[in-house]
């Protein structure tokens, strides 16, 4: 009868919560169904299991904690490496960023100039037209005032010609006159 009450309880004890496998509790309800002569022996005897129990759990948890404290370990060393690469990130952001924005300003700068040089590009072939454009005509005009020389000296060599030749023709008819009346004198003194 008292065997089958220890086991009723070791049932109880492992079926229970961890609280309830505490020492003092083992100690207060072990006493009360163990007869007195008795109740040193089992009371050391499951002492000693007890501790024994207990050292083994402390062990466990010795190892689970010290096996946690070495994943902590590794955790805090990465979160460190961690720190270390967002700040390092963090600078290379800014440091980008700064020469994002120099590039960006010194592109609007070229921009500009080259937007300038066209503009003056754009104005000197504008003005070279316009000197082109004046030159063609000015061009056209000499051409037409050398045809109209041209047409003017072609009729006045025209009138020359035809003064010259009246004059020619006129100098003739003087002469023919002329001969004509030495030839009547010479006739009219032969006769």
């Amino acid at each position: 009868q008292f065997e089958r009450r220890v086991r009723e309880k070791e049932r109880q004890l492992s079926a229970a919560p961890r609280q309830l496998g505490s020492y003092e509790y083992l100690a207060q309800n072990s006493i009360k169904y163990v007869p007195d002569h008795r109740r040193t022996m089992v009371d050391r005897a499951s002492y000693m299991e007890f501790l024994e129990t207990q050292l083994e759990r402390a062990t466990a948890c010795c190892h689970a904690v010290q096996a946690y404290s070495q994943r902590m370990d590794v955790i805090q060393d990465s979160l460190t490496t961690a720190e270390i690469q967002l700040v390092e990130n963090e600078k290379l952001v800014r440091t980008s960023q700064a020469i994002s924005s120099q590039l960006e300003e010194e592109i609007g700068r070229l921009r500009q100039s080259q937007a300038q040089k066209f503009q003056r590009l754009d104005d000197s072939i504008s003005g070279t037209l316009d000197v082109q454009q004046s030159l063609v005509d000015r061009l056209d005009r000499i051409e037409r005032l050398l045809d109209e020389t041209r047409r003017m000296g072609a009729e006045s060599e025209e009138r020359t010609s035809r003064a010259v030749l009246r004059q020619v023709e006129e100098r003739l008819a003087l002469a023919d006159k002329a001969a004509a009346a030495q030839r009547d004198e010479r006739l009219a003194a032969l006769a």
